[in-house]
């Protein structure tokens, strides 16, 4: 993966049909929680059945997906068989701020004043989507995600806080 600057490596049967996808994200699980030992097959590490989409579905579609999913990679799949892999970094090469990652960042937030502080880059995240075309209904339901993940992260936080109401 080093070797060749790739972030997952897709494994497909003879008939190019998906069967999982290994990601850094596995490695480092694989690595941070003793899960697993590097001399295994891939087949044993890797996450089966991977989120898919087809040919047919837009740059936005793929980014919802991935948001969705928290995940960073997602094959595209026609007729059952394996056509490619689309990544974040695929996805936004061009900006600064990434949905993924922004996503992943609400889900994890340890305070309330964090998640205030992403309010900025929400708002960049918008911008920049604006600038490269974005439709008004694909925007709306990229807000509305973040901001359902906002929501219920500060729930979370609430509860943890003042316990169950």
């Amino acid at each position: 993966m080093h070797e060749t600057q790739v972030g997952s490596i897709m494994i497909a049967n003879e008939l190019m049909q998906p069967q999982g996808i290994f990601t850094l994200r596995d490695l480092r699980r694989v690595i941070a929680d003793g899960s697993g030992d590097l001399a295994q097959p891939l087949d044993e590490l890797m996450t089966r059945d991977p989120v898919h989409l087809p040919p047919t579905a837009t740059a936005f579609d793929a980014a919802l997906t991935m948001t969705q999913h928290q995940i960073a990679h997602i094959c595209v799949v026609e007729k059952g068989q394996l056509v490619g892999v689309l990544s974040e970094r695929d996805l936004f090469s061009l900006q600064r701020v990434d949905l993924v990652h922004l996503a992943r960042t609400i889900s994890a937030a340890s305070r309330v004043e964090v998640l205030i502080g992403l309010r900025e880059q929400i708002a960049h995240l918008i911008d920049n989507m604006l600038a490269h075309g974005a439709n008004p209904a694909q925007l709306t339901n990229i807000i509305t995600l973040l901001n359902d993940q906002t929501v219920t992260r500060v729930i979370e936080l609430m509860i943890a806080e003042h316990g169950d109401p």
